[in-house]
């Protein structure tokens, strides 16, 4: 893949800077705010190390890709390494990290693979529309609101607690906006696995690994 950066300057904002993802990818984040983790690293990894596991239409190079709650499009972004991602589309509630995760698309010369969406994870149905996705992933708020220490930063508390969605309504909307035989890859905490199993099964979607 060959990536032609843009200029950083007529990209990047104050309060922001570009980090790199490495193998000529980089990222627009914020200097104070939230930034991606490591667990959107292994995920990524995860998802890239199971084409095995991923629908036909993966082998044969053509595979739509949803990221529910994308913030700064760290994972689009780390995914667009395999080819056969057709297109990725992240959705991000926040419309300050929406627009910011789309200059980091810009920087990267992806913006014919790559959609950041501004939206609600629980309007993708409507959004990307019904068995539209071969493929969903998410790196969702992993805490019940009011559970554990709340950040003072709202983007942060936004990210990590349960507050304008929880494991239902990823799993639910997950299984509305993938097509028949589609995936879906989640990375959560071990102590919600028994909710995460019971929730996707009720939605028909079966956990493999």
């Amino acid at each position: 893949m060959i990536i032609r950066y843009m200029n950083p300057e007529n990209l990047i904002h104050e309060n922001e800077q570009i980090d790199e993802l490495g193998r000529g990818l980089r990222i627009i984040q914020k200097k104070q705010g939230f930034k991606y983790g490591t667990d959107s690293v292994l995920l990524a990894k995860y998802i890239l190390m199971s084409e095995g596991i991923l629908p036909a239409k993966f082998r044969t190079g053509s595979m739509h890709c949803a990221d529910f709650g994308t913030g700064t499009g760290i994972l689009p972004l780390l995914l667009s390494r395999k080819e056969g991602f057709t297109h990725l589309s992240g959705l991000e509630l926040q419309g300050e990290y929406a627009e910011m995760a789309r200059r980091s698309v810009a920087l990267n010369d992806l913006s014919s693979r790559i959609t950041i969406v501004e939206g609600d994870i629980k309007s993708a149905a409507s959004v990307f529309g019904k068995a539209s996705m071969q493929l969903v992933v998410t790196n969702p708020p992993y805490k019940r609101a009011g559970a554990g220490i709340h950040s003072d930063l709202e983007s942060e508390a936004i990210a990590r607690h349960e507050i304008y969605c929880n494991l239902e309504d990823v799993i639910q909307n997950a299984a509305a906006v993938l097509e028949p035989g589609g995936a879906f890859f989640m990375i959560h905490r071990p102590e919600r696995l028994a909710d995460a199993i019971e929730t996707m099964r009720r939605y028909k979607l079966e956990p493999k690994r």
